[in-house]
């Protein structure tokens, strides 16, 4: 008899894991491709409306890539401007 996942050690959990997946990698390789299909549009909406509202989320990932800080290390105040610096671009590519 096993014991409970809880009381087992980490590498023992990750070794089953493992074993896991490579015993059902055809089935896990269909239920996400079921799943990001079903959830195509969703997310391209979620992410499209991230885009246009200018969340703190996006622009954080904006100044992360332009600049290379990690997403969880951008302060407050770069995010504010930088969003602030987003809606000017748009306006102005706009007119």
């Amino acid at each position: 008899m096993t014991r409970p996942t809880e009381m087992r050690a980490p590498a023992e959990r990750a070794a089953d894991k493992a074993v896991y997946r490579a015993a059902n990698k055809d089935h896990i390789a269909t239920y996400n491709a079921a799943y990001n299909a079903a959830n195509k549009d969703k997310r391209a909406a979620y992410g499209a409306a991230e885009v246009m509202n200018l969340s703190d989320w996006y622009v954080r990932g904006v100044i992360a890539k332009q600049s290379g800080i990690p997403r969880k290390d951008v302060p407050i105040e770069l995010i504010e401007v930088k969003r602030l610096h987003l809606k000017i671009n748009r306006t102005l590519k706009g007119s």
